[in-house]
């Protein structure tokens, strides 16, 4: 019978190693992630860009008028000024943005917010 010797270099496969024995783990480098191939970068948007202008109702040829901020032409055309501010309070309760009611002679009498308000300072 022949009997097969172990190498002296090895270690028993029981017995835990000491922390004297151990090696260092090599760190690997961390690598940014490299913007995807055709992928458009987005310019930031702004603070106070928004999407739905403000609702104004003014005065019109035939009556009172419902046009967004900015809009060359109104929405529609009411008869009377109460008509055409319960349908701006609406349509900027629903878009939640600024309703601002203009006099009869085209300046602003009144602004109310529904749920974009400008206003910076409390209160």
């Amino acid at each position: 019978m022949t009997t097969a010797k172990k190498p002296a270099n090895r270690k028993p496969a029981n017995k835990p190693m000491k922390m004297s024995e151990r090696k260092p783990a090599a760190k690997k480098p961390v690598k940014k992630a490299a913007p995807k191939r055709g992928a458009a970068r987005k310019p930031a948007k702004k603070a106070n860009a928004n999407v739905n202008p403000a609702v104004h109702t003014v005065p019109h040829d035939k009556g009172w008028a419902n046009k967004r901020a900015g809009a060359n032409k109104v929405s529609k055309v009411y008869r009377t000024k109460a008509e055409a501010q319960r349908a701006g309070r609406l349509t900027a309760m629903r878009d939640k943005v600024e309703h601002i009611i203009h006099t009869a002679d085209g300046k602003i009498g009144e602004r109310n917010s529904y749920g974009n308000d400008p206003r910076s300072s409390k209160g």
